[in-house]
């Protein structure tokens, strides 16, 4: 999966070499990738947006900074691994910004998941990714 996500983004480069920066969104296990992604030195990732996810290791190379959005009832994200996610990307300095989702569950902006889907919320927190993304990237 690694060597698809970076041909993909190797890819991405090429079609216009002009933007300094790209966004990643990973919806739960692809969450963990965007996370993952964001963590090498050697990818342009500036901005991360994860929803419902998380993944440990060190922050200390990346060049992103990150908006993730959590289900308030999530069996997927422990606490834990969400507190030590944060810890590490406040080590490392980089920009994060977190929201709760009150009332939700795991896979809450996905629309084909019908028990889990909040659409009041996945409207918020497509609205906060957008705006992120567009403010993150346009500064580069």
């Amino acid at each position: 999966m690694y060597k698809t996500l970076i041909r993909n983004i190797d890819e991405l480069r090429a079609v216009d070499g002009t933007h300094p920066a790209i966004g990643v969104v990973g919806f739960s296990m692809g969450g963990h990738w965007a996370v993952w992604l964001s963590q090498r030195p050697d990818l342009p990732i500036g901005a991360t947006v994860l929803y419902y996810a998380a993944r440990a290791g060190s922050f200390r190379g990346s060049r992103s900074s990150y908006l993730a959005h959590f289900a308030e009832n999530d069996s997927w994200v422990s606490r834990a691994s969400r507190r030590k996610m944060e810890a590490e990307i406040a080590k490392a300095g980089r920009s994060y910004t977190a929201f709760d989702y009150p009332g939700t569950a795991h896979w809450f902006a996905e629309t084909d998941r019908r028990a889990e889907h909040a659409p009041d919320a996945a409207a918020v927190a497509l609205e906060r990714t957008i705006k992120y993304l567009k403010k993150t990237l346009r500064e580069g």
